[in-house]
């Protein structure tokens, strides 16, 4: 539903006041907050109350909050103003709601889920808030590594899957190599890369992107055999991704698991019926 019949369907249930230079209302707190969280207006079984606002949950930004206050307790929201309960913020820098950390900004426009930018930083602390309306994105597939005809490549592309067009460019991975293999934990937003040959040996590194955000890979592990030609999988959301087969000098039977959340080495988790090489993976997540 469109931002501005969210907010005059429920602001039709309260009663604004004006403060300086805010305008301003009291709600119900359904979680606790911290002070400079972006929230999301909604009705709690006929009860309109305040939440974090979470762009990878479909809860677009209404307002702010200045306080910390306990679930079940009050807290004034505002919608419009000076923020100024946030930290490590650019001056000039326009901010968005956070994929990643709900009630929080990103100065990095979301690639999918939701895109809504909430204001500009007047000061290290403080955004002059100016809520526009949110924007659902949809969900992105990426590319990464690869062989040119002359050299490995390190280059990550990403395409709005629901929307046919070229690719764009999202970062690169930390070793440039090809015959890699990868997978995601869905709709929790992180990538995994695995294994490939670097142009001198084969690798048993792993990359980790946050799908969402665009920017370069960062190094999560190493498998437990550097090898190419293998093939991953995960169960989606159960966050577990598997890797399997390869050539590492010889042909690999070999199955790693990771926790796609959490960074770290690769562990043993069985062997394939046949040792192979360039082979496929899938799931039923």
């Amino acid at each position: 539903m469109p931002f501005d019949i969210i907010t005059y369907s429920l602001l039709k249930k309260i009663k604004p006041t004006t403060t300086t230079a805010r305008i301003s209302t009291t709600l119900p707190a359904a979680e606790d907050l911290s002070a400079g969280d972006f929230v999301n207006i909604f009705d709690d079984g006929g009860t309109v109350k305040v939440r974090k606002a979470d762009a990878s949950a479909n809860k677009p930004a209404h307002g702010y909050v200045l306080d910390n206050v306990s679930a079940g307790s009050n807290v004034t929201v505002y919608f419009y103003g000076l923020n100024d309960k946030l930290s490590g913020l650019t001056v000039g820098k326009y901010y968005f709601l956070s994929i990643t950390t709900p009630g929080k900004v990103t100065d990095t426009a979301p690639i999918t889920y939701l895109k809504q930018r909430l204001g500009f930083a007047i000061s290290s602390d403080t955004i002059n808030v100016i809520i526009e309306p949110s924007v659902e994105l949809g969900y992105v597939g990426i590319f990464g590594g690869g062989y040119d005809g002359s050299a490995r490549v390190n280059t990550i592309d990403y395409v709005t899957i629901s929307s046919p067009g070229n690719a764009t460019d999202f970062g690169d991975l930390t070793v440039a190599r090809n015959s890699l293999a990868a997978t995601s934990n869905g709709t929790d937003n992180r990538g995994i890369f695995g294994g490939g040959h670097d142009g001198s040996a084969r690798v048993n590194t792993i990359d980790y992107v946050t799908i969402s955000s665009p920017g370069n890979a960062t190094d999560f592990g190493d498998l437990t055999v550097a090898r190419t030609g293998l093939a991953a999988t995960s169960n989606g959301t159960d966050n577990r991704g598997i890797f399997g087969g390869g050539y590492s000098g010889s042909y690999e039977n070999t199955i790693d698991y990771v926790t796609i959340s959490s960074p770290g080495n690769a562990t043993d988790f069985g062997d394939l019926t046949v040792a192979r090489t360039g082979l496929a993976a899938t799931s039923n997540a």
